[in-house]
């Protein structure tokens, strides 16, 4: 039984700031207690951190089947299954594109994921809004500059974790650019960020993000920031988006197609060329994310999110 949910800007706002807070001091508190540290030794540590990916994360991609059935009215079974269909077909043709070009799909991951967590950060002051190309344009830096800053202190831990997804060569040469973007991207994103008086809470969003993801080890850095602030996020405006569902039809989306792409991982990892049990399950995760982000992005384009958010951040 579907009941409307309505929008309430006050309580979406609320939620968000509670989720804004929980975010900075985990960050902080992080950045305290494991700042510098090469977390990559510890195996159970690194798989817990995978596993809280895989848990936290990848639900808010789950709440796809609600995006598709609001926008395109997916009333009978023949709809639902040229849906899933689709989606699955895309999906498989990106992994099949990286068997083929790995390298290049994954500078275009690096690329769509930059700005699709540009996005994540939160309203702008009023003042903003005289000056929207500026807001665009700090928005992308933000999501470029995330992509980047990993390189700046944890140059080698990303390259041998990029070796795990693509050659060596290859790893060595796109943490190289990274590095030489990371500072320019941070400072210019920064700079536009006061100058144009962006709202504080957005602000200090920003910074935090920025010392989570150069002052932690990437995959520490990136469960965090992943989880707490880009999943969790779009958990709740998704709440006041899709406006239709019952709490019950909403626990159901993120529960089941995380439940099926779970499966789908293990089968992965069953017909996979074994390496060692680290770099292939970062292979299934990561390939995995850009294989779901393609047709994700593309959906909430299509169903009018991102028009949405810019109304109702």
């Amino acid at each position: 039984m579907r009941q409307s949910r309505g929008y309430d800007g006050k309580i979406m706002h609320q939620w968000i700031k509670t989720q804004s807070n929980l975010f900075i001091i985990a960050s902080i508190a992080l950045i305290v207690i494991a700042h510098g540290q090469d977390i990559s030794q510890s195996l159970a540590l690194f798989f817990g951190l995978i596993l809280l990916v895989i848990i936290f994360g990848v639900p808010h991609g789950s709440l796809d089947v609600l995006f598709a059935n609001q926008h395109y009215q997916l009333n009978d079974i023949k709809k639902w299954l040229t849906f899933i269909g689709l989606y699955s077909l895309t999906a498989f043709i990106i992994i099949l594109i990286w068997k083929l070009v790995p390298s290049l799909l994954f500078i275009a991951f690096l690329i769509l994921s930059a700005l699709h967590f540009a996005d994540d950060i939160s309203s702008m002051s009023d003042r903003y809004q005289a000056v929207p190309r500026w807001e665009n344009l700090i928005k992308k830096l933000y999501g470029f500059s995330l992509i980047a800053a990993p390189s700046w202190l944890f140059a080698p831990q990303l390259s041998s974790l990029y070796a795990m997804i693509v050659d060596e060569s290859s790893a060595a040469n796109i943490v190289a650019i990274l590095q030489w973007l990371c500072v320019p991207l941070i400072l210019v994103t920064i700079s536009l960020s006061v100058i144009c008086k962006m709202q504080y809470r957005s602000l200090l969003e920003i910074i935090t993000a920025f010392l989570l993801v150069i002052l932690l080890h990437p995959i520490l850095a990136f469960t965090i920031y992943f989880c707490l602030m880009h999943s969790a996020r779009h958990l709740i405006r998704s709440q006041f988006f899709l406006k239709h569902y019952s709490q019950r039809d909403y626990l159901l989306a993120l529960t089941l197609p995380t439940l099926a792409v779970i499966v789908f991982g293990l089968l992965a990892w069953h017909f996979l060329s074994h390496q060692s049990l680290q770099s292939d399950i970062v292979k299934i995760v990561f390939v995995g994310l850009a294989a779901l982000t393609v047709p994700h992005a593309w959906l909430l384009n299509r169903a009018r999110f991102y028009q949405w958010l810019r109304f109702h951040r």
